[in-house]
């Protein structure tokens, strides 16, 4: 069957708004009644998917954060509003993953297949669309006829799809005036990536040029405060105040708003029989899959003796993600030569600071340092696990930093 390309249009199941900008200037952005799009959203969509962002005013806040165990929910539901605000007012959604690798077909192309398999572009187009299209990283809604085949392609798009570690692909190149609704899904990466942050902001600056109106959203699929995002927003020390079973809170830093939740992890009886057959022997990271707490590892903790032990070297300190530990190697009876990792809250005029941040004197040490013996006693020390820390938080930092310095 013949191929045809359609501009955006049809009726649909959900009305079309009139098209109004921003101080009547197209590049100021759509004006957007998105109290009216959530309860659009409301309507379309069984209760139970009810509750992670259509119960409060999100556009009120510059960052609307979700962290959770791995589920569907969350990037369903960002998805869906979406796909009712292109219907409605012909905003798109910008989708950014972290890495160019992330954004391959293999990847992405099936994110939304399970608004398609639940009839939901019925719901909100009609009968004028029945699947959606990834192809050169852009989402384009089509129709395809009794035998599978594209015999509608719409040329404009719904989706732009955007690699965050590539913000040179997209400096000069692309511009859009319709992509106020943001969406950077599993943002939080296993391993750190200490330009994920500087890339989106450069991105961040791209899609939406100088205009006030965009809504953005994050979702991570673990609970680890421990990453470089939420040092960077200046978010972290607030994280550790929720509750890891289930939380909001409401942050607001030198008049940046975040909308940060711990979704509540899944407690069913069927989930608790998944978890007992798949992680019941694990501590650790497997709570970034069964939730409930946050995800650390379980590190080797400091006795209370060894703390009593005659320190043979006490001035050397980790500084990262805005916080500071201080590393004092001693050699206890029981044990021997070890290194006892403690939260610090200052450094002195002898100190040595290991940091993948910026030098800022004579004290501080790029990355583990260059060879010198007493680098070495600590760091050979740490390879053979020979470092014991004051909580599971000082080893999880600890973790980071040598993510981060491994990556530079």
């Amino acid at each position: 069957m013949q191929q045809h390309v359609l501009l955006i249009g049809g009726g649909g199941m959900i009305d079309k708004q009139e098209i109004t900008y921003w101080n009547n200037r197209p590049s100021d952005g759509i004006k957007v009644d998105w109290q009216k799009v959530r309860d659009t959203y409301r309507k379309i969509v069984p209760k139970k998917y009810h509750g992670i962002i259509d119960h409060y005013a999100f556009e009120n806040y510059a960052y609307n954060i979700m962290c959770s165990e791995r589920t569907g929910y969350k990037s369903t539901q960002v998805l869906l509003i979406g796909l009712i605000v292109y219907q409605m007012y012909g905003v798109q959604l910008e989708y950014f993953r972290l890495t160019e690798d992330d954004c391959t077909p293999k990847k992405i192309s099936t994110v939304y297949n399970p608004i398609i398999e639940n009839g939901y572009l019925d719901k909100i187009f009609g009968d004028e669309w029945n699947d959606i299209q990834y192809r050169g990283g852009y989402y384009r809604l089509i129709h395809r006829d009794e035998d599978g085949k594209p015999d509608l392609v719409c040329s404009d798009y719904i989706t732009h799809v955007i690699a965050n570690d590539q913000p040179d692909d997209y400096k000069s190149s692309y511009n859009t005036i319709r992509g106020d609704l943001i969406f950077f899904d599993e943002f939080v990466a296993i391993r750190s990536r200490p330009l994920a942050y500087e890339y989106f902001r450069q991105n961040l600056t791209t899609v939406l040029r100088k205009r006030l109106h965009g809504v953005i959203f994050m979702a991570a699929n673990n609970i680890n405060f421990n990453n470089d995002f939420y040092a960077d927003f200046g978010i972290r020390r607030d994280l550790r105040e929720l509750d890891p079973n289930g939380d909001a809170a409401v942050i607001d830093k030198n008049g940046t708003k975040f909308y940060v939740q711990i979704l509540k992890p899944d407690t069913s009886k069927e989930k608790q029989r998944y978890n007992t057959k798949y992680f019941g022997y694990a501590e650790g990271r497997a709570a970034a899959i069964t939730g409930g707490k946050w995800q650390m590892y379980d590190y080797p903790h400091i006795k209370p003796a060894w703390s009593k032990s005659e320190p043979l070297l006490r001035n050397f300190y980790i500084s990262h993600l805005g916080d500071l530990l201080r590393l004092t190697l001693v050699s206890p009876d029981d044990i021997g030569l070890i290194v006892l990792v403690t939260p610090a809250t200052r450094v002195y005029d002898d100190s040595r600071i290991f940091t993948v941040g910026e030098i800022y004197d004579r004290r501080y040490i790029y990355k583990c340092g260059t060879q010198n013996a007493a680098y070495s006693a600590l760091w050979i020390l740490y390879k053979r696990n020979r470092w014991y820390y004051a909580t599971n938080e000082a080893g999880e930092l600890v973790q980071a930093f040598i993510d981060a310095a491994a990556r530079l």
